[in-house]
């Protein structure tokens, strides 16, 4: 399915190029502007990923950040921090409550 991500540009076709030259130079010219064209509008969406990496990237800077001032404050406190273990999306807590039916998992 196409969508406006894929709009090609008529000036690929090689048909086109293989004009004689003296009938038909505007066409030649015509396929030149529409690379161009093509190649500013990609240009363009570039940049705006870039840009949107570059905020995924911030954010995620950002909560590691706040995590670690959080897990600075638990140990201020003397909180027993909790182990994480992403990789299996499950929670452990304390010895207390840690047991085989109590884990608590992430589901996207």
């Amino acid at each position: 399915m196409r969508g406006l991500r894929n709009i090609r540009s008529s000036a690929g076709k090689m048909s086109r190029a293989a004009v004689p030259k003296q009938a038909k130079d505007h066409e030649l010219f015509m396929q030149i502007t529409c690379l161009e064209m093509e190649k500013v509008r990609r240009g363009v969406e570039r940049a705006a990923v870039l840009e949107r990496i570059r905020s995924l990237d911030a954010r995620l800077n950002q909560m590691e950040a706040e995590k670690t001032l959080i897990l600075a404050q638990l140990a201020e406190r003397g909180s027993q921090v909790p182990q994480v273990d992403l990789r299996a999306d499950s929670f452990t807590g304390s010895a207390s409550d840690a047991g085989p039916s109590r884990t608590f998992r992430i589901r996207y």
